[in-house]
């Protein structure tokens, strides 16, 4: 039972980790400072489950 969480564990990082890099260069193409906002607040959120700190 304890390998199945860590294994889910692991995906959920990596699926984090990899929508924060998709934020991060949706923020440095776009050009209205309201889409950067918002990309901002979504990169601190995913971060702060990435490192786990609810």
């Amino acid at each position: 039972m304890n390998i199945y969480l860590t294994i889910l564990w692991v995906l959920y990082i990596i699926i984090a980790v990899v929508v924060a890099v998709f934020v991060v260069w949706s923020v440095f193409k776009s050009n209205k400072l309201t889409d950067k906002i918002t990309g901002a607040v979504m990169l601190i959120m995913l971060l702060l489950r990435i490192f786990m700190i609810k």
